[in-house]
């Protein structure tokens, strides 16, 4: 060493190329689909009720509230997706996440 302090960041990597972040990373990340998933449904539950009441009444609906709810929609499939298909790294779909951002 020449005086200079150094900072070395290692990535573990396990046997089939994934990151190991372990039990605690992987419980992390169903807890935030989880929590992605009900407030996904949270949204389309709320917004949804009014959409339906103006078509009922004939009035004009808010874009922003139509918008909320198809990506309410979006994000609960996304989750129910990545829920079912545990085996699929969703690491690899980061962009689709950006896209429901």
């Amino acid at each position: 060493m020449d005086g200079k302090a150094s900072s070395k960041v290692t990535t573990v990597v396990s046997k089939n190329g994934r990151s190991a972040h372990g039990p605690g990373g992987a419980i992390g990340r169903a807890l935030l689909r989880l929590l992605q998933f009900a407030l996904g449904i949270a949204v389309i539950g709320l917004y949804a009720q009014d959409l339906q009441h103006a078509a009922q009444a004939q009035i004009y609906m808010d874009a922003r509230w139509v918008f909320a709810v198809v990506t309410g929609s979006l994000s609960a499939m996304t989750c129910a997706v990545y829920g079912v298909l545990f085996c699929l790294p969703s690491e690899y779909f980061f962009f689709w996440d950006w896209i429901l951002l």
